[in-house]
């Protein structure tokens, strides 16, 4: 890569994003508590469309959301991050 296009970490990934469909008729701030509430759970997006809530985890620690997924009968799609690149 080049210098100077502000790049200054590049790190392994340790997360990954978990795309929830929301449900009909349900608060989706109380989803979203809920969701932050599970352990390995790091943040919870809202968000519009067919994804109602990105929710970032870790890798490693991820069993109680997916079994949060499970219980709930929530569809969702999971990506997992490999390398995080940033500024910071």
């Amino acid at each position: 890569m080049k210098k100077g296009i502000g790049i200054k970490t590049i790190r392994t990934g340790k997360y990954g994003l978990y795309f929830i469909e929301p449900q009909p008729n349900t608060n989706a701030k109380e989803i979203a508590n809920e969701l932050l509430g599970l352990n390995g759970v790091v943040e919870v997006q809202i968000t519009s469309g067919s994804a109602g809530y990105v929710v970032t985890a870790k890798k490693d620690e991820s069993e109680a959301l997916e079994r949060f997924i499970k219980r709930n009968a929530l569809r969702s799609r999971y990506l997992e991050s490999h390398y995080i690149i940033s500024k910071r």
